[in-house]
């Protein structure tokens, strides 16, 4: 019996299948058949001794030193597969999967005098919809093997691939077709149980696990602060505005990536976005010019601190407006869009459904800011005051207080500075109608219906509107005489003007027909207070139970005689004119000079219509980033003043510690 003695590991190897290895004999002939021996590596081994040295005088071999011999070793046929390089083509200077894009892997037989046909199969192949997050629409393999030489044509899904001949190695191509593939390959004997361990398609070691992203991606983006390589992981933290973290994009769609298109417009663009930064995407579906003077039309806008791209038709999901439509969070687009009728409040900008992060809509109209203005009245070069009138509707709410303090207007040539201002608040064709003749010296104004103005103009007449009351008709009120001074109310409802305006109300019809005005209502009495009776050309009347009282809408607490102009009767069916109002001006600016300007000059911007869709889409896309209205309006300053100063920008005269402020943030 032959048993082999020290450890394998001191075997020496004199090729791959035989070995010298150290024997004793403790039976009484070196004829015994075979021993068989399992190595540490695995596999059953035949030895066959073969003696090659002389056993001496005592056949026996006792008390002699061990004799060698050396072992023919025959092990069973084994198979594995490693990678081979990096993907063949960069994308965006990563070695990365692409569609079309290939890499290779090697399988290999032991023994290498072995010679068999190898099969290839991939595992587990993703099958992600389209190519990337916002493209394609198919659910086919991410990765196939496609025909190449020296292998039978792959069939159906191009899962497997076996060689033509019998090899000892060779090496397949793998072929990505998405630019988010994973998976896994492992080769095969043909026809035989013996294949290899499956490994990554994908160089995928960190994080440990593997995330399906590339490590070399990984590495050109590591994880944002406070956020992790998880292929989930959304925790972008720039630009540090707000409180929330986060684009509802996760890692692996920023991998993924997108198509875009180019700033210049011509061509598409595949990009895929920095997890660790905040991505916003708009789409110009109003075919207006977006131009900032800094040769790129998104130069100025991604002074946001956020990754902005364009998209075109195609780009987004035609309903939602979702841009990651291929992939499982809801980031939506920002489309700049013009005014379809739908937008009766006269928004810039509009958000709609959800909360932030989550918003159905969100979208631009252009037409709101886009129209030219002319001048109302002559403007002398030394003029501190500016009448200027639009067809455009400005009244959303925190955009129109950019009328009201330090902003630039450009009349003609020339570019104005001023500190106050109004704007029309409504547009040109939406106005009010005197409903009755009030004398010069009325402060209210009685109307068929209260719009939202800031100064009007009436004949050769402006006016400052403060306060705007709708009006309530049908009340009726007890029985009163001539000299009554308060007038007490019976049924329906009643106006509070609170002591600092009056109102009017009409008692009666006909020939009794009484106008008064009021200052105030007791509501423990009900009776109105501060009463004149028989004002507006009518006389005192006494008024019979259950008479009527109706108080029209008006526009109480107004300043006549406005800007030069001289306050006169307001006659019944006069028609009241929004206008925009500008005051203390300093002319000149922006290296112009001051200069007269006629009635209906051009007025080429009040708010500059680039800067305005920038303003609004940036206080848009803080939505689309996750924000609230608690941090957008900061977004919408910031977008404009981060670095740098417009050349003729709505916020353009911010302090030099307001701009540092912003700046540092």
């Amino acid at each position: 019996m032959y048993s082999a003695t020290g450890d394998p590991g001191s075997w020496v190897k004199a090729d791959t299948s035989t070995y010298t290895i150290e024997i004793d004999q403790s039976s009484s002939s070196a004829s015994d058949a075979t021993l068989n021996l399992t190595f540490s590596q695995g596999g059953q081994y035949k030895i066959q001794p073969i003696v090659t040295a002389s056993f001496g005088a005592d056949s026996c071999c006792q008390g002699q030193a061990r004799p060698v011999v050396l072992c023919a070793v025959n092990a069973a046929p084994t198979i594995a597969i490693v990678r081979t390089g990096t993907w063949t083509t960069k994308v965006n200077n990563i070695f990365r999967p692409s569609p079309a894009n290939t890499c290779q892997f090697t399988a290999t037989i032991t023994p290498n005098t072995l010679m068999r046909k190898i099969r290839f199969i991939l595992v587990g192949t993703s099958s992600e919809t389209g190519t990337n997050c916002n493209t394609g629409t198919g659910t086919a393999l991410d990765l196939t093997f496609e025909n190449q030489a020296g292998f039978d044509n792959p069939a159906g899904t191009k899962q497997e691939i076996v060689t033509s001949a019998a090899v000892n190695s060779v090496t397949v191509t793998v072929t990505a077709q998405d630019y988010g593939p994973y998976g896994k390959i492992k080769a095969k004997i043909d026809g035989t149980a013996v294949e290899s361990t499956q490994i990554s398609v994908l160089t995928d070691a960190s994080p440990a696990g593997g995330n399906n992203v590339e490590d070399a991606w990984d590495t050109a983006f590591p994880a944002p602060t406070g956020g992790t390589l998880a292929g989930d992981d959304d925790k972008d933290n720039l630009p540090a505005i707000g409180t929330d973290n986060g684009d509802l994009l996760q890692r692996y769609e920023e991998y993924r990536g997108f198509t875009v298109r180019k700033e210049d417009n011509s061509a598409d663009l595949y990009v895929s976005t920095d997890p660790a930064k905040k991505t916003v995407f708009l789409r110009d579906k109003t075919g207006w010019t977006i131009t900032d003077g800094g040769g790129s039309t998104l130069s100025l806008f991604k002074k946001l601190g956020a990754d902005t791209y364009w998209v075109v038709a195609g780009q987004t999901d035609a309903t939602t407006r979702k841009i990651n439509f291929n992939a499982k969070n809801t980031q939506r687009a920002v489309w700049v869009e013009s005014d379809d009728g739908t937008n009766t409040g006269g928004a810039w900008g509009t958000t709609t459904g959800g909360t932030p992060s989550t918003y159905t809509s969100v979208y631009v109209y252009v037409a709101q800011f886009s129209q030219k203005l002319k001048l109302e009245t002559a403007l002398t070069a030394a003029a501190t005051a500016a009448v200027i009138y639009t067809a455009a509707s400005e009244t959303d709410g925190s955009l129109k207080d950019s009328w009201q303090a330090n902003g630039f207007v450009k009349i003609d040539n020339e570019v104005i500075k001023y500190t106050t201002g109004w704007p029309p608040m409504t547009k040109e064709t939406d106005v009010a109608t005197a409903r009755i003749q009030v004398p010069a010296d009325s402060t209210s104004i009685i109307v068929d219906g209260v719009r939202s103005m800031s100064f009007v103009r009436i004949q050769d007449e402006i006016v400052q509107i403060q306060v705007k009351y709708n009006g309530v008709t049908g009340n009726t009120i007890k029985a009163c005489n001539a000299a009554a001074t308060e007038i007490e109310l019976k049924t329906g409802q009643y106006a509070n003007p609170g002591g600092s305006y009056y109102l009017y109300a009409k008692l009666d019809t006909g020939g009794n027909t009484e106008w008064i005005r009021f200052t105030g209502y007791d509501t423990t009495t009900s009776k109105f207070t501060g009463v004149t009776r028989g004002v507006l050309g009518t006389a005192a009347k006494a008024h019979a139970e259950d008479c009527n009282m109706d108080i029209y809408a008006q526009f109480p607490n107004s300043k006549r005689g406005q800007l030069g102009t001289t306050a006169a009767a307001i006659p019944t069916g006069k028609t009241l004119y929004p206008i925009g109002v500008l005051k203390d001006l300093t002319r000149g600016q922006k290296s112009t000079a001051a200069a007269p300007h006629v009635v209906n000059a051009d007025i080429p911007w009040f708010v500059n219509p680039n800067d305005a869709i920038r303003e609004t889409s940036a206080h848009e896309a803080g939505h689309a980033c996750g924000l609230d209205h608690a941090n957008t309006y900061q977004i919408m300053n910031r977008i404009l003043l981060r670095g740098a100063v417009l050349t003729n920008g709505l916020y353009d005269d911010y302090s030099a510690a307001e701009k540092a402020g912003f700046t540092a943030r």
